[in-house]
C-alpha cells in the first residue's frame, strides 16, 4: 500500500459501510475501507501511516460551480467586499493604486462592492470612481460579477460613448459608467488577454487555495475570462498532462450564443478527459442575472423596485435553439437562473429539446435555482433535473428577498429542503469569487438558513433547512453525479478515487454554531497529501 489512515472517524458516504475507522490506498485509488486492525495488517515496507488521531474524514469536497480563473484574477485586485460606505471604497482604491504603486494609464480593478452594505445604499458613478483618479481606467465589479463600473479615462480609452449601440442581452449607460450582463463585454475585454502561460500560472495558484479548504474537485466556469475559450482548455489541459494540476476540473463551458455554440460544438471537445484531472462537461447558458443587482429576470415587477423586471440574456425562441441543439449533439446543459421568469424559460427548453429528441438522455440542470414558485418547485422534480445551489447566497440574500420580490414568493424561494426531500439531485456550490469557497459557511447556511452572525435566531423559512450529512452528500456524491463520475468519486469506497478530506471535528456531533470553526486539517488528493495544516487543533 501507498498509503493508510487508521484510528479516524471515517464517513464515506458508501450505504454498505457508512463508517470506518481505517482506509487503504495504492495508486491514487482506495483499496480497502475498514477498521485498524484489518487495514494495518496491510502495511507495506514502504506504506506511509498517518493516524488520524481520530480526525473526522470525509470524501474530498467537490464544489459543484464556481469561477476558478476569475477567483485567481480578482485575488490580485483591489478587494471592495468590506466597504461600507462610498467613501471607504474610494479611500480603499487610492491606498490600492499607491500600495502597488500602479502607473497612470495602467488598468485598475476592483471587486466585490455592494452598495446594500453602504450607508446609503445608492450605486456608485462614474463621476465617484473620477474621484478617485482621472489618470488611471478603473472598473470595479459588483460582488455579484453581473454588473460594472467604469470611470471617464476607462470609457475613453475602450471608445464608448453616446452613440455606442447598446447590447442585446445587457444595459449600460455611459453617463453612470454602468453596465450590466452582456453589455459588461464592453469593458471586460481590457482584461481578457492572458496568455496560456499566465492563465496556468493563474489556475495553479487558485488550485493551491482550494486545497486549503479540502476541496479536492471543481466544476469550474471559466470560458468568458479570456478572449479565446481555446487558451481556457489549453491552459488545463497542459497542467493535467504535466501532472501541475492539484485538483480535479470539470469545465463548465459557457457559449453567449448560437453561433458560439455551434462552434463550440463544431470543436468536438466532448469526451474531453486528461488523466481524470481535467475533462470537458456541460454547456453553459446564462439565462438572466443576479438578486442584488435587480438584473435577475422575474415575472412580477420587483417589490422595490416597480419599474424592473429584469434582465433576460435569450428570448424564448433563442434559449430553446440552444437547449435544442446541445440535445441533439448530446451536451448535457446547466442554465444560470436566478429570477423565476428565466427558470421558467430554462424549464420550457429542457422540456422542448427533450420531445424533441427523446431517445436521447442527458442530466441537464439549473446553476443558482433562486426564485421558485409551486409550479416551478414541482416541474423541476418531475423532470428530475439537477440544482446546483448556493446556501452560502442566504448570508446577503435573505436580508433582501422580502423586499425585492414580496415575502409570497420568498416563501417559495431557496427552498433547498423541499428539492432534496423529493429525491433531487442537489449538488452545493458557492459561485466564487462572488462568495468564499469554504465549504464550511456553505454548509453553515444549508443547515440553520441563518447568516454568519447568527441572523436571524430561528432561521429564515427553517422548515427549508438540510441535514449535515444530506450537506455533505451534496458536496461529494452529488457533485460526482453531476459530471457522470459517481461510479468513481464521491465516496471512500473501493475502487473510488482517494480523494479525501480531514477536519478538525466531527461534524456529525457539533452544534451547527460550531460548524463555521471546523478547520480542513488535511487534503488527499489522488492518494497524495497535497495540503496539510501546520496547526495541532
Amino acid at each position: 500500500m501507498d498509503l493508510i489512515l487508521h484510528n479516524g472517524n471515517i464517513i464515506t458516504m458508501d450505504e454498505k459501510c457508512p463508517k470506518a475507522s481505517a482506509v487503504a490506498i495504492k495508486n491514487g485509488k482506495v483499496v480497502v475501507v475498514g477498521y485498524d486492525a484489518d487495514i494495518l495488517k496491510l502495511t507495506g515496507e514502504n506504506t506511509k501511516v498517518f493516524d488520524l488521531r481520530m480526525k473526522t474524514v470525509v470524501p474530498g469536497f467537490n464544489d459543484s460551480h464556481l469561477h476558478n480563473v476569475k477567483y485567481g484574477i480578482f485575488s490580485n485586485c483591489c478587494d471592495l467586499s468590506k466597504c461600507a460606505s462610498l467613501q471607504e471604497l474610494i479611500d480603499v482604491t487610492r491606498k490600492f493604486i499607491n500600495d502597488n504603486n500602479i502607473k497612470p494609464g495602467n488598468w485598475v480593478i476592483g471587486t466585490g462592492w455592494n452598495q446594500d452594505l453602504f450607508d446609503v445604499k445608492l450605486y456608485p458613478t462614474k463621476a465617484d470612481l473620477d474621484l478617485i483618479s482621472k489618470d488611471h481606467p478603473i472598473v470595479m465589479f459588483r460582488c455579484c460579477s453581473h454588473l460594472l463600473l467604469a470611470n471617464s479615462k476607462a470609457v475613453e480609452i475602450l471608445g464608448i460613448d453616446e452613440r455606442t449601440l447598446q447590447v442585446k442581452g445587457g444595459y449600460f449607460d455611459v453617463n453612470l459608467g454602468l453596465f450590466r450582463e452582456t453589455a459588461k463585454e464592453l469593458v471586460q475585454v481590457s482584461i481578457k488577454s492572458y496568455d496560456v502561460p499566465t492563465l496556468k500560472s493563474i489556475i495553479k495558484k487558485s488550485c493551491e487555495d482550494l486545497l486549503k479548504q479540502g476541496i479536492t474537485s471543481i466544476h469550474t466556469d471559466d470560458f468568458n475570462m479570456s478572449v479565446d475559450y481555446k487558451r481556457i482548455i489549453q491552459a488545463y489541459s497542459e497542467l493535467a498532462e504535466e501532472g501541475n494540476l492539484p485538483v480535479r476540473v470539470t469545465q463548465q463551458c459557457l457559449v453567449v450564443n448560437q453561433e458560439e455554440l455551434e462552434g463550440f460544438i463544431n470543436c468536438n471537445y466532448k469526451g474531453l478527459n486528461i488523466n481524470d484531472f481535467y475533462r470537458i462537461g456541460p454547456v453553459k447558458i446564462l439565462a438572466d442575472g443576479s438578486l442584488g443587482s435587480r438584473s435577475a429576470a422575474l415575472k412580477e415587477p420587483y417589490a422595490d423596485a416597480p419599474n424592473m423586471k429584469g434582465i433576460l440574456i435569450h428570448n424564448e425562441h433563442e434559449l430553446k435553439k440552444m437547449v435544442e441543439t446541445c440535445q441533439k449533439f448530446g451536451y448535457y446543459v446547466t442554465m444560470h437562473c436566478i429570477g423565476d421568469k428565466a427558470l421558467e424559460l430554462a424549464i420550457d427548453s429542457i422540456d422542448y429539446a427533450r420531445e424533441k429528441y427523446p431517445h436521447i438522455s442527458l442530466r441537464h440542470g439549473i446553476v443558482h435555482c433562486q426564485i421558485t414558485d409551486e409550479n416551478l418547485l414541482n416541474r423541476i422534480i418531475e423532470m428530475d433535473l439537477l440544482i446546483y445551489a448556493q446556501p452560502i447566497f442566504l448570508n446577503y440574500d435573505l436580508h433582501i428577498v422580502d423586499d425585492r420580490i414580496g415575502k409570497r414568493l420568498a416563501s417559495s424561494s431557496y427552498n433547498f429542503g423541499r428539492l432534496v426531500r423529493n429525491g433531487v439531485h442537489l449538488s452545493m456550490g458557492t459561485d466564487s469569487p462572488v462568495e468564499k469557497f469554504n465549504p464550511m459557511e456553505n454548509i453553515y447556511c444549508a443547515v440553520t438558513r441563518k447568516d454568519m452572525n447568527g441572523y436571524p435566531k430561528g432561521g429564515f423559512y427553517p422548515e427549508q433547512s438540510i441535514t449535515v450529512e444530506e450537506s455533505i452528500k451534496a458536496y461529494t456524491c452529488e457533485s460526482a453525479y453531476c459530471s457522470y463520475e459517481e461510479n468513481i468519486k464521491g465516496k471512500i469506497k473501493n475502487g473510488y478515487f482517494a480523494d479525501m478530506t480531514v477536519l478538525t471535528d466531527d461534524i456529525y456531533n457539533i452544534s451547527h454554531e460550531k460548524l463555521l470553526d471546523v478547520k480542513v486539517k488535511m487534503t488527499i488528493v489522488d492518494g497524495i497529501i497535497r495540503y496539510e495544516s501546520n496547526k495541532d487543533a
